[in-house]
């Protein structure tokens, strides 16, 4: 068998000086293991959209995704909110979930509000979720499948209900003539017209 059949000449006395140099490239405390990801949360809503009658409230139901091993507490507060808009609230340590209540001040005009930002904050850590808001005036009439609560007034359709606090009451919709389906609205108890 000739010489030159294997290229191995030259490299015969590579492989001490390859195990030296492959072994500086791993540092002399073997393979790091890879950096733990820090604790963080995602914010989401489940409906970006609500109407709310100018002077009332309405509320938005936040989502926490909570990451790496979060634990904390969030706050909830509009970003940079348009004059006559109030939300804040928060989602507890244990909480995956909650309302944030929106008002809107009396005497607000009606207008749609695109873009507006939902701030969720626990400490260094902040996220954001948009979502719609329309105002509507007052004299604004509901489709049968709305409920707007404001105050101590419940109005649905074109029916309405006062709250009774602590009390369970079945109330009626008034959705078309002659019809009279009976919905269960704890708290809430028809209203005489």
């Amino acid at each position: 068998m000739r010489d030159d059949a294997f290229p191995t000449r030259g490299l015969r006395y590579a492989g001490p000086a390859l195990m030296l140099l492959l072994a500086g490239c791993h540092g002399s405390g073997g393979a790091k293991a890879p950096p733990v990801p820090a604790a963080d949360f995602a914010l989401s809503l489940s409906a970006p959209t609500l109407s709310v009658v100018t002077g009332g409230s309405g509320f938005l139901t936040v989502n926490l995704q909570r990451l790496n091993g979060f634990t904390g507490a969030v706050a909830l507060a509009l970003e940079n909110p348009p004059v006559g808009l109030v939300a804040t609230g928060s989602l507890g340590a244990s909480e995956n979930s909650g309302r944030v209540n929106v008002g809107v001040v009396s005497g607000t005009a009606p207008k749609t509000f695109s873009g507006l930002i939902l701030k969720g904050s626990s400490g260094t850590l902040s996220h954001t979720a948009s979502f719609t808001l329309t105002i509507t005036s007052v004299a604004a009439t509901l489709s049968v499948d709305q409920v707007q609560a404001a105050g101590l007034l419940q109005r649905g359709g074109t029916g309405e209900n006062r709250s009774v606090v602590g009390e369970a009451t079945t109330a009626t919709s008034a959705q078309t003539a002659g019809s009279n389906p009976s919905v269960n609205r704890p708290g809430y108890a028809p209203v005489a017209h």
